[in-house]
């Protein structure tokens, strides 16, 4: 699946209802074709505040889902003024708190073994 900018601020938006209770602002969400990150969130240097995400990857929706919501916790941190936070203690608490509310499972890095490129 591949999924579109639309698509993802639908579901952007719906993980932060539930997650975030509405708090996160909306950010640019783009999408790319690297192969070196699954996501990225991205903050200063004259490029504002978004997000990236690679659809260089085969995945299902619950991947892209799980993607989109592990950079939206780096929001959340950017947004209480833990700007360095990076995937530390802070992170990993919120990043728990999504996994349990979500089903999904919110990690440090996936293991892309065996994945295939789309």
């Amino acid at each position: 699946m591949k999924p579109t900018i639309e698509q993802m601020t639908v579901w952007f938006d719906e993980l932060n209802n539930t997650v975030f209770c509405g708090e996160l602002p909306r950010v640019k969400i783009t999408l790319n074709n690297t192969r070196c990150q699954l996501g990225q969130f991205y903050w200063g240097g004259g490029r504002g505040i978004g997000i990236k995400i690679s659809l260089f990857w085969d995945r299902t929706e619950g991947q892209y889902r799980n993607c989109l919501l592990h950079e939206m916790c780096h929001l959340y941190c950017y947004n209480r003024g833990w700007i360095r936070e990076g995937h530390g203690i802070r992170w990993k608490r919120i990043a728990d708190y999504a996994s349990r509310l979500t089903g999904l499972h919110i990690q440090r890095c996936e293991d892309i073994t065996g994945w295939v490129s789309a």
